[in-house]
């Protein structure tokens, strides 16, 4: 078959640029140029050149200077023996093209360049987009092995992206969630997608990252797009476990409450603080001053001694009166004490405060009671019992208690017991 009889295949106009060659071969068969016998218009666009210039030409002699891209190409063409594809890149015409070769003959070759400059563009902006994206790209098996990923990766766990692709997925993962993801790439086995699956990594310092997974199987390679989101998964702890503080501290028979380190502050007071005083707590830049506002004048001067202590100290334990919204006098206890942190650092003080009115009112009076029989009693003479040895009553002395010295004592062989009643 003859060359320009190849050619008459492929239109003139076609957008595919066409030529042909004759291999020179060196005494032990190798490769060493190729002389250009016929070409297509599309091939002379993209090579810049008149027909005229190039026919008959070998190629060394066509690209020798002054193309600084045709001259490699067609030195990596001879250098591995005619590969049967190769990719051109032409930067002067932001071009794309595949080089595939079709052996003719022993003798002649022909090169066909295909235009893939817009599936080139396409695949480098979906690159570009991967790699800017502020989501975790990756593209990984069911196996455990990442095939790529982008610069995210690297910013959350810490990792390089090679030393990514060079460790299972799986052997980063929390033990706790191993399990979980197994059964998520058993799934995607099955080519089912999955949405919102969250698990944890190891990044490179030991600590953990909650990663959420968003998945798209296509046989054994899995497309996934992933956020980090150990930051609001904290935050959603943290909530979760403020609001389970709120709810302990809520049921706590008294008002409690959090002040700052440096005692400025306020952070927290328990709604108890209504049942106690009546009315909600209004934060102030004195955090004391709603407490000061409302202490029985009498006990004032015991209460401000106590906070001067506790201001000093940030040790507070003390028992006053208050005055509620109604008027009514109540009693209550307020003790405080220093939290610390892990460092052994004050970060807060803590502290209760309890309505102990009914508590006191019996114990003043108890105390009352017990005054009134202590008058009694100091008005009444003193009794003298005298006993056996053996414990049986012989006799009762009424003595003045001026006589009286001591309480009891033997005498002789009996056993004197004297009492106050």
């Amino acid at each position: 078959m003859q060359n320009n009889d190849y050619l008459i295949k492929f239109p003139t106009n076609s957008s595919i640029g066409i030529s042909t060659y004759s291999v020179v071969k060196d005494t032990n068969c190798g490769v060493i140029d190729l002389i250009l016998i016929e070409l297509n218009t599309a091939f002379g666009n993209i090579v810049g050149l008149q027909r005229e210039e190039m026919l008959g030409q070998p190629v060394t002699r066509i690209f020798r200077d002054g193309f600084p891209v045709w001259n490699p190409f067609f030195q990596q063409l001879l250098s591995q023996d005619i590969p049967s594809e190769l990719e051109l890149c032409l930067p002067q015409l932001d071009s794309w093209y595949t080089v595939r070769t079709i052996r003719i003959d022993d003798d002649t070759l022909a090169l066909l360049f295909v235009d893939v400059s817009v599936h080139m563009r396409h695949a480098e902006e979906v690159e570009r987009f991967f790699q800017v994206s502020l989501n975790m790209f990756s593209i990984s098996d069911i196996y455990g092995n990442f095939i790529k990923l982008n610069q995210k990766w690297e910013e959350a766990l810490g990792y390089s992206i090679q030393e990514l692709k060079l460790i299972s997925y799986l052997d980063l993962i929390h033990p706790d969630d191993l399990e979980a993801t197994r059964t998520v790439l058993a799934e995607l086995e099955q080519q089912t997608a999955i949405r919102n699956f969250v698990n944890r990594y190891r990044a490179r310092n030991g600590e953990y990252r909650f990663i959420e997974w968003q998945c798209m199987p296509n046989g054994s390679v899995i497309y996934a797009s992933s956020r980090d989101i150990t930051d609001s998964k904290l935050q959603e702890e943290k909530i979760e476990s403020q609001e389970k503080f709120r709810q302990i501290v809520d049921n706590i028979a008294g008002v409690f409450w959090l002040m700052s380190a440096d005692k400025k502050e306020l952070l927290f007071v328990s709604s108890n603080y209504k049942r106690v005083q009546g009315k909600e707590y209004t934060y102030t830049d004195d955090p004391l001053l709603p407490l000061k506002e409302i202490v029985y004048e009498p006990d004032r001067e015991k209460f401000d001694l106590a906070v001067a202590h506790f201001l000093e100290s940030g040790s507070f334990d003390e028992e006053f009166r208050v005055v509620d919204p109604g008027n009514q006098v109540r009693w209550v206890a307020s003790s405080a004490f220093p939290v610390h942190d892990n460092r052994g650092k004050v970060q807060s003080y803590a502290g209760i405060l309890q309505d102990i009115t009914e508590r006191k009112n019996i114990e003043l009076s108890e105390a009352e009671k017990t005054r009134r029989l202590n008058a009694i009693v100091q008005a009444m003479p003193d009794l003298l019992f005298i006993l056996s040895a053996d414990g049986v009553y012989l006799d009762l002395l009424i003595v003045e208690p001026s006589n009286l010295e001591c309480s009891g004592g033997p005498v002789q062989s009996n056993f004197m017991f004297a009492i106050r009643v």
